[in-house]
C-alpha cells in the first residue's frame, strides 16, 4: 500500500491510499477529518492543541488518560476497553468504547508540549471496521508534531482493561 507523509491539521502523518481529506465535504465548522475514499466505512477526526508560549508543559501519559476519561464522559461513551499506552519521547493512550452502535476509538498523542487528540468513528456492524481501523492506527501512530520524530518506533505496551 503506497503512503505518502502529508501536514494535516498542524501535525504531519502516513497517510496510506486511498485515505483522503474529506474536511471540504462536511458542514462548515466540522473537524478536520480524514476517510478511506469512497468506500470507507468511518472517519478520523482531529483537534490539535499547540504549545505557543509560557512556561513549558510536562504532559505526561497519566494527563491523556485523564483527557482521554473525561472526553469519554463528556460524550457517554460507555464499555472502555482494550487501552493501549505508549511512552517516550511522544506518548499514546488510546481506548476503545461503544455510543449506541457505532464503535469509537479514542486516541491522545503528545511530545509532552502539544497534544492531539484523534477519534476514529464507524458503525460497529460493518464488516470492515476491524481492517480499517488497523489502518486508522497505522495513520496515528505515524504522526508528529513537525520537527519532532514520528511515535511509530516507540516501545508500546497494550494494557486490557475490563
Amino acid at each position: 500500500m503506497k503512503t505518502n507523509r502529508v501536514s494535516f491539521a498542524g501535525v504531519e502523518l502516513s497517510l496510506p491510499e486511498p485515505w483522503c481529506d474529506i474536511t471540504d465535504d462536511l458542514e462548515s465548522g466540522s473537524p478536520p477529518t480524514l476517510a478511506r475514499g469512497p468506500n470507507g466505512c468511518g472517519v478520523l477526526q482531529f483537534s490539535v492543541a499547540k504549545y505557543k508560549g509560557g512556561r513549558q508543559p510536562e504532559i505526561r501519559t497519566s494527563h491523556l488518560e485523564d483527557m482521554l476519561d473525561k472526553f469519554a464522559e463528556s460524550h457517554g461513551l460507555i464499555n472502555k476497553r482494550n487501552v493501549r499506552r505508549v511512552d517516550g519521547k511522544q506518548r499514546l493512550i488510546s481506548a476503545d468504547f461503544t455510543s449506541d452502535s457505532d464503535f469509537v476509538r479514542v486516541y491522545y498523542v503528545s511530545d509532552g508540549s502539544n497534544v492531539v487528540m484523534v477519534t476514529y468513528l464507524c458503525d460497529a456492524s460493518n464488516s470492515q471496521v476491524d481492517a480499517e481501523v488497523t489502518e486508522a492506527d497505522t495513520i496515528v501512530r505515524s504522526l508528529s508534531f513537525p520537527g519532532e520524530a514520528k511515535l511509530g518506533n516507540q516501545q508500546h505496551r497494550d494494557e486490557r482493561v475490563p
